[in-house]
């Protein structure tokens, strides 16, 4: 059985700046969307819709570039099972994360849509921060671990 080849990155380095970069955006969003009276943007008490999708799209995109960066780390070679595995636990915990804000939207969280009083609670709370658990956990099964060569 032949080995399936991975196609060359042209540039792996530009890869993983564009990766990092758009980590450390995704940060800022991210700060943003869950602390605007940091940036004197508090509008209202309450955590609302705009501020939940705000964060999320910052969660978004600190999967994406931290997925494009970590997969930048293995050039040419092919990605080991674990690597695959952390792929798909990182994607996972986003998923899980952004569920977990949207849940009084989805009609799932504390209180349910037809009341409409979006509320980021406690339980919301753990479920974000749940989701970036496992998010982290992926990440680092991602890594490209090289064996020590024996002399």
């Amino acid at each position: 059985m032949s080995e399936i080849e991975r196609p060359q990155i042209q540039n792996p380095r530009n890869r993983l700046r564009f990766g990092l970069s758009s980590m450390v955006i995704g940060l800022f969003i991210f700060i943003l969307g869950a602390k605007p009276q940091w940036f004197n943007l508090d509008a209202s008490e309450a955590i609302g819709f705009i501020q939940m999708g705000v964060f999320s799209f910052g969660l978004v995109l600190i999967g994406a570039g931290g997925t494009l960066s970590l997969d930048a780390l293995w050039k040419s070679e092919a990605r080991s099972i674990v690597a695959d595995l952390g792929l798909r636990l990182a994607w996972t915990g986003l998923i899980v994360a952004i569920l977990s804000a949207l849940a009084d939207m989805i009609g799932v969280g504390t209180r349910p849509f037809p009341e409409f009083q979006i509320f980021f609670g406690y339980w919301q709370a753990r479920g974000v921060i749940a989701g970036e658990l496992i998010m982290i956990v992926g990440f680092l099964m991602m890594i490209p671990f090289k064996p020590k060569e024996k002399d």
